[in-house]
């Protein structure tokens, strides 16, 4: 079995998602992960696809012509199976705040520098229009380490957002 990474950004116009799914489909493969968003006027999808080899190819092949023809930036990596570690305990985290460029970094290096994955990210912004204050929503699934202190993690993530003057949660998650 191989596996393809696919990142695909275009115009809604362009139909992203069917020709992507169509050409999956035509060369027998499976989508194992995938996320769609909306980015104002463009889509971008990010895939994890698997089948056999000569599939893959053949989907790569597909895929450089389409970048071609129509108005879409694609990157595409091969990888390998990532069996979920037993090891890990999946987190959710929301964080709600005023809006300042530092404090999105603060957060995913928080996190990162003490050797727990970010799985996902989930970030929006909008301008509260009664107080034109611009605040951010921000949802991580996040995978700890066992060998790492619960209550430990939990308390520097609250003091961390109590520093930050941010509402944040930290809830135990669901390994998909």
């Amino acid at each position: 079995m191989e596996y393809l990474s696919i990142i695909a950004i275009g115009n809604c116009q362009s139909n992203v998602i069917g020709t992507l799914t169509s050409l999956i489909t035509k060369y027998d493969l499976h989508i194992l992960r995938s996320r769609i968003t909306a980015l104002e006027s463009e889509q971008a999808i990010i895939s994890l696809v698997s089948g056999s080899w000569n599939s893959i190819a053949k989907l790569e092949s597909a895929l450089k012509n389409l970048e071609d023809n129509l108005d879409i930036n694609i990157i595409l990596k091969r990888t390998n199976s990532s069996e979920h570690n037993i090891n890990l305990l999946p987190y959710h985290i929301n964080i709600i705040g005023i809006d300042e460029s530092e404090i999105i970094n603060e957060i995913c290096t928080f996190f990162t520098s003490q050797n727990i994955q970010v799985d996902s990210l989930d970030l929006e912004t909008e301008v509260i229009h009664s107080t034109d204050t611009p605040i951010f929503n921000l949802n991580l699934s996040i995978n700890i380490p066992c060998n790492l202190s619960i209550a430990s993690i939990r308390e520097q993530f609250l003091t961390m957002c109590d520093d930050l003057n941010i509402d944040g949660v930290m809830e135990p998650g669901k390994r998909i």
